[in-house]
């Protein structure tokens, strides 16, 4: 598929934000599974997470995950983060960058765990920590033992307050890049050579 060429940087940034909100409902979409980097005490880590809320103006992206992971530590020794998704159809790259939160015993986490299906909690039902070794492959997931006020009590919202957007596009007629920074109370676009 051959997507338009963006002229506009205006226009530029208002496609991001949508495409990046249509992942949170749409599977086939690449910011529905995109890439989520840390950095920590042993360097980088990525992981692909599942973007769950995404606010525009308040310049959020949320998802949900157990507090007793280990990117945990990553998140309190560094809180700057990466998110990337390539859109292999259109030959976009989306980059996201920011500072993020993590939020346990507050309004964010409470309304996303109840905002969220049964499916999409069940991760949190758990007696072990992701990262625990096993003897056999298992999830451990144990709906059956493990009640909901345990499964909330490892469940939380990692927000990101993004301050940084790159996006690239490989364009029949060429390759080209734009970065939007966070300055004086909005994004201010700039065109870049990829």
């Amino acid at each position: 598929m051959i997507s338009a060429r963006f002229d506009d940087l205006s226009a530029l940034e208002e496609y991001l934000w949508e495409y990046a909100t249509r992942g949170v409902r749409l599977s086939a979409n690449a910011m529905a599974w995109p890439a989520f980097g840390t950095s920590g005490p042993m360097g980088p880590a990525v992981r692909t997470v599942a973007p769950r809320r995404i606010d525009r103006q308040a310049r959020i992206i949320d998802f949900h995950t157990d507090r007793r992971s280990p990117k945990m530590v990553h998140l309190e020794t560094t809180p700057r983060v990466s998110w990337m998704a390539f859109d292999e159809e259109l030959g976009q790259q989306f980059q996201f960058f920011g500072a993020a939160s993590v939020h346990v015993d507050d309004e964010a986490a409470d309304s996303l765990w109840a905002d969220q299906a049964i499916d999409d909690l069940e991760f949190y039902f758990k007696r072990l920590a992701p990262g625990t070794p096993v003897d056999a492959p298992e999830s451990a997931i144990d709906i059956d033992s493990v009640d909901e006020a345990t499964a909330r009590a490892n469940f939380c919202v990692v927000r990101t307050i993004v301050d940084e957007m790159i996006w690239g596009h490989l364009h029949e007629e060429g390759e080209y890049r734009a970065r939007f920074q966070w300055r004086d109370g909005q994004f201010e676009g700039q065109w870049i050579v990829p």
